[in-house]
């Protein structure tokens, strides 16, 4: 269990770097740290409600809804600043933070035991890095040459 977490972890970071080297090439703005900003949230809930055709505001416990709403907070608690108290008020249902950690342990479950479900979530994550970066480049960001920037990319 201690080794799937551990690979799970040098995923994340990997595909941050991913990202971080795919903006660049692009000419996109790059955040000098691995997180993102609170509107990136927002691109996430749209890239995931058009992915599956629903709205994960609506109020219902649907297996399609609630796999929905497991993938969005796992993404925004793992790649924006959000408390579990703001992720849970970002979406209409108003949840609080017991909520939002209990689903994000059944993403953990989900992921690990369901092919499917970590096959949509995979596509999902490239989705919304795509949605992110097409956003940044309409409105006009220069690339960022700060330092942080160049001692990530030397790593």
């Amino acid at each position: 269990m201690k080794k799937l977490e551990e690979l799970r972890i040098e995923n994340m970071r990997l595909r941050q770097e991913l990202m971080i080297l795919k903006r660049r090439m692009q000419g996109v703005n790059i955040f000098p740290t691995p997180m993102r900003r609170f509107n990136d949230a927002e691109i996430a809930k749209e890239v995931i409600c058009e992915f599956f055709g629903i709205n994960i505001d609506t109020k219902t416990r649907r297996r399609d809804y609630v796999r929905a709403r497991y993938m969005y907070f796992y993404w925004v608690r793992t790649n924006t600043h959000m408390s579990l108290a703001e992720i849970g008020k970002s979406l209409s249902l108003m949840q609080d933070h017991s909520t939002i950690v209990n689903a994000i342990n059944k993403h953990d479950d989900d992921y690990e035991t369901d092919k499917v479900y970590r096959e949509q979530y995979n596509k999902l994550i490239n989705l919304i890095e795509d949605h992110i970066i097409e956003q940044q480049r309409q409105h006009g960001a220069a690339p960022d040459t700060s330092v942080e920037l160049k001692q990530e990319l030397a790593v």
